[in-house]
């Protein structure tokens, strides 16, 4: 269990099951963030580009 994942579920001790499905949560929360940011820099460019042309 990494640090970050413990301080952003805020409990101890930990289990290992525990430890794990924060892992899971964690990097679930972080890679949808990433495709929301991707999917807007999608559109903020397609948006720009239209404004161009």
């Amino acid at each position: 269990m990494t640090q970050r994942a413990r301080a952003a579920c805020g409990a101890s001790p930990w289990s290992r099951h525990q430890a794990a499905a924060c892992d899971l949560a964690l990097y679930a929360r972080e890679a949808f963030a990433d495709d929301v940011v991707a999917a807007t820099d999608r559109s903020l460019r397609f948006t720009a580009d239209d404004l161009i042309h």
